[in-house]
């Protein structure tokens, strides 16, 4: 693993060392001024809020639409798949209603970790990761501690943005010979008809094998509207019995697939069947790879979690195999339209070139790809 005393200057100098064990987590409680900070994989970026299971909003790299028919292109929202609403005993958990809020970004894992009690009755932790190893996917780990026998309802959202048109928003249980996959799903055209979006979503429940349908909870779709689709289920949950269940999803458009729809089925699917810990785990080790090009300093925390947290934006905005670059919102949103400007070459693009060469070569090629256009 690379080691890099760093004085915050373009350039470092190599250094064997050891980085401090505390210097990979970020943790707020409630504050004022909030921004939430990405979960992203160079695909998709999800943008948490303060408000239990709730996010802001899905930004798509690369999947450009007028803004207006005379106006530039700019960044397409995605749908976004990455909201739950949970019930206990017939109550919205909502920011009224909870305590000993925290919110917790792992950098070194990539993983934004919501936790908080709900009144006397449970005390429920979520963590958002944007899959490194499942592009366009997004995951959502999910678990209710109870402080006493409760009734929970969970609801999975695909809320589709305003600006989408004639969205098309079903719910269907594939089959093959083994098992059932239900699929929550939405497929809608952007703004100015320039690409068509396929969202997909499901729940996963950990102690239960997909074959065993079952075992599974009833579910219930509602569609509140074409643009707020929604998949439910209810479980009775004893005194001190944890609960832990998944909320996953996938976005893909034409600018990447001929058939988005099909496509964010697949990786949903994927993710349905694959046991939790292998795909967290093949998650976890990219990042490890990722974390080869670290810089580390020495002596004072702060400057650490400072630098480390420049360091997981640039890595969570690209990839080595995507041949796109950085805007300077990154994957966070959508001023400057998401449009590349020189500040990726004079700022992101040096670090990068010491740090992880796939990913700066990947920058490069954005530019030699477009130089036709240009």
């Amino acid at each position: 693993m690379k080691k890099i005393l760093c004085s915050i200057l373009l350039f470092a100098v190599m250094l064997n060392g050891h980085s401090q064990e505390d210097g990979w987590i970020l943790s707020a409680g409630k504050v004022d001024k909030y921004t939430g900070i990405v979960a992203a994989n160079g695909r998709i970026g999800i943008l948490p809020e303060d408000k239990p299971f709730q996010t802001k909003s899905i930004i798509l790299n690369n999947v450009y639409d007028k803004e207006s028919p005379l106006g530039v292109s700019r960044i397409l929202l995605g749908m976004n798949f990455a909201k739950l609403a949970l019930e206990i005993d017939g109550e919205l958990i909502d920011e009224t209603n909870v305590s000993d809020w925290k919110q917790t970004l792992n950098m070194k894992t990539a993983g934004f970790t919501t936790s908080f009690t709900f009144k006397d009755k449970a005390k429920v932790s979520y963590t958002i990761y944007a899959l490194r190893n499942i592009q366009y996917s997004g995951y959502i780990d999910i678990s209710v501690a109870p402080l006493k026998n409760i009734s929970l309802k969970a609801t999975g959202i695909i809320e589709t943005p305003d600006e989408y048109h004639s969205p098309n928003s079903t719910f269907r249980i594939l089959q093959d010979l083994e098992t059932t996959m239900p699929i929550l799903q939405t497929v809608a055209e952007s703004r100015l008809g320039r690409h068509m979006v396929g969202t997909s979503a499901t729940f996963i429940w950990h102690a239960i094998n997909s074959t065993r349908e079952h075992q599974r909870p009833e579910l219930t779709h509602e569609l509140e509207s074409a643009y707020d689709n929604r998949l439910s289920f209810e479980q009775e949950l004893k005194k001190g019995e944890t609960f832990e269940f998944a909320w996953t999803g996938a976005v893909c458009s034409t600018q990447d697939f001929e058939d988005p729809q099909t496509e964010s089925e697949r990786f949903v699917i994927f993710n349905l069947l694959t046991p939790r810990e292998d795909l967290l785990n093949q998650h976890k080790s990219l990042w490890e790879d990722l974390w080869k090009g670290d810089i580390v300093i020495e002596g004072n925390l702060q400057d650490q979690l400072d630098v480390r947290l420049a360091l997981y934006h640039l890595y969570a905005f690209s990839r080595g195999d995507s041949d796109l670059s950085i805007a300077p919102m990154g994957l966070s949103s959508q001023n400057y339209n998401g449009h590349i400007f020189w500040d990726t070459e004079l700022w992101m693009f040096p670090p990068l070139l010491m740090l992880n060469q796939d990913i700066a070569r990947s920058l490069v090629n954005y530019r030699s790809d477009r130089l036709g256009k240009a």
